[in-house]
């Protein structure tokens, strides 16, 4: 059957009863009418109940295929943690960025062998698709004149036709992160053959859990599947942290955990002292004192607990 007969549209006073009745999700906490108030002034069904996944089912007996010990307050608070950690993965993400530039900058100023035009046209040149990128540029409040100073443009189809005056520090203006992320590697694999501090898998899974918190993406709905893959690099550093071992570093083959645990990693490697130490307030406040306002609501969910625990001592470990 489609979604249009499955999945109608429903009220939040229908969505409420469908929580109770074939979910198995009480309303202890919170009452009723004020779940009705929540799912129609404040957030949708959708996005709320995304959250339950990390809840296990009832395989058997009259509750078969509902949902066990959950209560819709827990899936409101799951949603507000969610809303504060894409906030601060946000910045962080940025802070990185920033840094990885700053470095590769710093990189090629100190390198007399490399000039700051050269490792441009030689990038361009291999990668047609960015070329279009920044052609699409020409209208940008931001980057529009960069890109008429120091590009020469056919004057009908506005296309770039040279691109060998412009420098590595106006190129950066230009790039999205995925982009700075294939000029990364090119320049420290292909045109230098430096290895590079940070592989480009490690950097991309920085990018997908920047772009899924710049899209307000729920990042907690799902800490149960295992199909990630982690680089040596990070779980060897973790390996290190006392009290790890393989069953705990399993926790990595979840999307999220990998993503996030990358994140602080690279953050604390690569970060100077002074936003360090601002981040470093923030990510305590976080993890210490707000997640644990609630705790009492997750001591029989063993996943969301696990979970906490292991990127909570990657905290205390590494801020």
């Amino acid at each position: 059957m489609s979604n249009r007969s499955e999945k109608p549209k429903h009220s939040a006073r229908e969505l409420v009863c469908k929580m109770r009745d074939e979910r198995g999700i009480t309303f202890s906490l919170i009452t009723e009418q004020d779940a009705e108030h929540y799912l129609s002034d404040i957030n949708n069904y959708l996005r709320i109940a995304s959250y339950r996944k990390n809840y296990e089912k009832n395989q058997a007996g009259e509750n078969k295929g509902k949902y066990q010990n959950l209560d819709f307050a827990y899936l409101v608070d799951l949603s507000a943690i969610d809303m504060h950690l894409r906030y601060l993965i946000l910045k962080m993400a940025v802070d990185i960025e920033h840094s990885l530039k700053v470095r590769l900058l710093k990189s090629i100023e100190e390198n007399p062998l490399i000039g700051g035009y050269a490792v441009v046209s030689a990038f361009l040149a291999r990668n047609p698709k960015v070329v279009t990128k920044i052609e699409q540029t020409a209208h940008s409040v931001y980057t529009g004149n960069l890109l008429q100073k120091y590009f020469t443009l056919d004057s009908d189809t506005k296309k770039i036709i040279d691109f060998r005056d412009c420098p590595v520090w106006v190129l950066l203006e230009f790039l999205t992160f995925g982009d700075f992320i294939y000029f990364y590697r090119f320049f420290y694999e292909d045109y230098t053959k430096i290895k590079a501090e940070f592989s480009s898998k490690m950097l991309n899974n920085i990018r997908s859990l920047r772009n899924a918190a710049a899209h307000n993406n729920c990042l907690l709905a799902d800490l149960v599947s295992k199909n990630a893959y982690t680089s040596t690099k990070l779980s060897v550093a973790i390996s290190k942290i006392v009290g790890m071992n393989k069953s705990r570093l399993r926790k990595l083959s979840n999307r999220f955990i990998l993503e996030f645990s990358t994140v602080l990693y690279i953050y604390k490697s690569l970060i100077p002292e002074r936003m360090l130490k601002k981040r470093t307030q923030e990510l305590k406040d976080l993890f210490f004192s707000r997640m644990l306002r609630h705790k009492d609501f997750y001591q029989m969910n063993e996943v969301i607990k696990t979970s906490y625990a292991f990127i909570a001592d990657l905290v205390k470990a590494w801020y």
